[in-house]
């Protein structure tokens, strides 16, 4: 006896054909709804799982030959459809690069959505429409996100942060490392001082590993730990930091909004690197002026269609009971700012 269940075996206990159970395993409309529904229910309690072989071999037979390339959709939440490939960050540019071009070398074709440009009930009926199976979602720009419709028939992949009650294979830059390797430069520098400026939205999306990573380096150096200022990306306070700068005194800034905090330094007189150094936790591309921790962004696209690939082979669909979160270490860039 094989160790697999067959269509046969399917077709034998329904009692219908085999071509009747191959319709209703790829949800024919020629055959009525309870028919599919039947079926279905069946196969699952049986433990049938299509071989994804012979699954290519029979669609590539129905096609004479003509076998198109499955699909993956790239899924965002940014203004405008192409939101996520002309992003401002360059880190987020490089994910969807990786994403793409990773697809690409797999045999995927790839379609991009925005996420709230279409009701989710019609936005899962256009997926099934394309034959889209597979899901990659970008990073999410707000604290509290919801996707909004049922992955129970797809497979999908989270980038970078994604709804908390979410469970889904995860592909992130591993945050608290960078800012602990951050840490640890300066301290081989010869800095003392260091001081970590964080956007306190982008601090909580993360769920503060930014912040913890800097302040195990400082207690691994014997730094103080507590020279941390919030500043708002979107309502940056130069009054409020020219007072921390002279209460704390920092000799080098960690930050992950270095465009910002080297802009408002120069209003306020600080010289970089001769005052004060500066070192990015997010630094936008290799052999970049600013020295820092360069994401990797490009891998992490990669690595996550590789795991929705993997997904894919294998038909694992909906959330995952255990998700497993793979985090992509980053480059430290040496720059000219510290």
């Amino acid at each position: 006896m094989p160790d697999y269940v067959r269509l046969k075996d399917i077709a034998a206990k329904a009692g219908v054909s085999v071509a009747t159970v191959s319709m209703a395993l790829r949800g024919s409309e020629l055959l009525p709804e309870s028919t599919r529904q039947r079926i279905a229910v069946l196969a699952e309690k049986m433990g049938y799982r299509s071989h994804p072989y012979v699954s290519a071999y029979m669609s590539w037979r129905r096609t004479r030959g003509g076998l198109k390339r499955p699909t993956i959709a790239l899924l965002h939440a940014y203004p405008g459809e192409d939101g996520w490939r002309k992003h401002e960050s360059p880190t987020l540019r490089e994910m969807h690069r990786g994403a793409m071009e990773q697809a690409r070398t797999r045999g995927y074709a790839t379609e991009q959505f925005r996420l709230g440009s279409a009701r989710p009930s019609r936005l899962v009926d256009i997926l099934r429409a394309r034959g889209i199976k597979g899901l990659v979602f970008a990073p999410v720009p707000q604290v509290v996100a919801d996707y909004g419709f049922p992955l129970t028939d797809f497979s999908a992949v989270q980038i970078g942060v994604g709804p908390m009650a979410l469970n889904l294979p995860r592909v992130a830059h591993d945050h608290y490392r960078g800012a602990l390797e951050a840490v640890r430069q300066c301290g081989a520098q010869g800095y003392r001082r260091p001081g970590l400026i964080i956007d306190p939205e982008h601090d909580l999306r993360l769920q503060h590993v930014w912040r913890a990573g800097f302040e195990m380096g400082a207690a691994e150096k014997r730094f103080p730990r507590t020279a941390i200022f919030p500043l708002s990306e979107m309502r940056p306070d130069r009054s409020t930091l020219a007072c921390w700068l002279k209460q704390w005194r920092p000799d080098v800034i960690v930050t992950n909004l270095h465009r910002l905090v080297e802009k408002m330094l120069a209003e306020l007189d600080y010289a970089v690197p001769a005052d004060v150094g500066l070192v990015s936790l997010s630094v936008p591309a290799p052999q970049h002026r600013v020295s820092g921790i360069n994401q990797n962004g490009f891998l992490i696209g990669s690595t996550a269609v590789d795991l929705l690939a993997s997904a894919l082979q294998l038909h694992q669909t909906g959330e995952a009971t255990d998700a497993i979160a793979t985090l992509i270490g980053g480059r430290w860039n040496p720059g000219e700012t510290f």
